[in-house]
């Protein structure tokens, strides 16, 4: 009965054994998994600090364009607003011309 005891003792010695072998190397390769997982997101984490960025600098290129344009805009509309200005200053003109001439006419009824 000792020995079988022993013999008892030894398998449950062995099957601790080969489950502490068995659990280390299920360990080793979470450990790596997560090592993986946390270069992956060190990379994804780099690669979304790159985007942002790019966002960044086309921002203020666009702001800068935007700038640009609204500019040129101005600009056009200033020169439109004068060129209208102009026309009027015309149009009155004529305007004034065309009242002097009918008056000057409607004198020139009356004396005949």
């Amino acid at each position: 009965a000792g020995a079988e005891a022993e013999r008892e003792k030894d398998g449950r010695y062995q099957a601790s054994e080969k489950d502490k072998e068995v659990a280390q190397l299920a360990l080793e390769e979470a450990v790596q998994e997560l090592s993986a997982l946390r270069t992956n997101v060190e990379e994804e984490r780099r690669r979304l600090e790159d985007a942002r960025k790019e966002l960044r600098r086309e921002r203020q290129t666009l702001a800068g364009s935007l700038a640009g344009q609204q500019g040129l805009l101005r600009e056009k509309l200033h020169s439109m607003e004068e060129e209208v200005q102009g026309h009027l200053s015309e149009v009155e003109e004529q305007r004034a011309k065309d009242e002097v001439k009918r008056a000057a006419d409607k004198q020139a009824r009356k004396k005949l």
